[in-house]
């Protein structure tokens, strides 16, 4: 087997050429990836369903659950002091 010298325009392409297959395979990865979340979020929210458990809040349903919560609070108490 006979090696060849190469030239610098040959390892530039090659270069080139590798980082190009590792982008491909990268972005592969992730997509496989984020296909996984998504199944795995739907089974979740179809076992969710089935044993009839409520959906969560959002974080902001979360808060506005609170601020009523502590609203309704304070109006009992301004109640009780009348």
């Amino acid at each position: 087997m006979e090696f060849v010298e190469l030239e610098e325009h040959d390892v530039f392409f090659l270069n080139k050429m590798s980082m190009m297959f590792d982008f491909v395979l990268f972005t592969s990865i992730i997509y496989s990836f984020e296909e996984r979340l998504a199944a795995q979020r739907k089974e979740r929210e179809i076992a969710t369903a089935e044993l009839g458990f409520k959906k969560q809040l959002t974080k902001e349903e979360k808060f506005e659950k609170r601020k009523q919560r502590l609203a309704a609070i304070g109006n009992v108490v301004t109640y009780q002091q009348t």
